[in-house]
């Protein structure tokens, strides 16, 4: 659904392989929502960047999402059910770690596109650029959540305290 969020209506079958099925699923979508995108599912490896900011952008440490053995089988994707059924597996095989044992000319990469995308978009405050790589190791953006989960045990204040940085001292930079 393009104006929502949360994943909502991203399901497990959300991933589709041909136009039957692709229209079944839109079908079902349509009863709930009034605009829907359809987008190319990129398989690779997904990272969460948090970016800071208003005249300077910071970017923090990536973070990755691991996906478990839950996901072994299907498409990789943070369906709602993922994100916010505590009870269910795909919930409990599912979280973002700190990005470890990233090639340095990854790591570049990824915090150079958030930080284009932050600021292209005009982002302001606190944000987080999600991308996956494909095969090749290209970057494509999914998303950039302006409002991201920002508690204290939340990914940014993760990411933040990775690069020296206290949630106290997060959280004024944000204000």
């Amino acid at each position: 659904p393009t104006k929502s969020d949360a994943s909502f209506g991203i399901d497990e079958d959300s991933v589709v392989d041909d136009e039957t099925k692709l229209r079944k699923k839109l079908e079902s979508l349509f009863e709930s929502y009034d605009q829907i995108l359809v987008e190319e599912y990129i398989g690779g490896r997904e990272f969460c960047i948090p970016t800071i900011g208003y005249d300077k952008t910071l970017v923090l440490p990536p973070l990755e999402i691991d996906y478990g053995e839950h996901f072994i089988e299907g498409p990789k994707i943070l369906s709602f059910k993922a994100k916010w059924s505590k009870n269910s597996n795909a919930f409990k095989s599912t979280y973002a770690k700190l990005a470890e044992n990233l090639d340095q000319k990854l790591e570049s990469s990824l915090k150079s596109t958030a930080k284009k995308v932050f600021e292209l978009l005009g982002c302001s405050g606190y944000a987080t650029v999600d991308v996956r790589l494909d095969n090749e190791g290209n970057i494509f953006v999914l998303e950039v959540n302006p409002n991201p989960y920002l508690a204290k045990d939340s990914d940014i204040v993760k990411a933040a305290t990775k690069a020296g940085i206290t949630p106290i001292q997060l959280f004024n930079k944000i204000i």
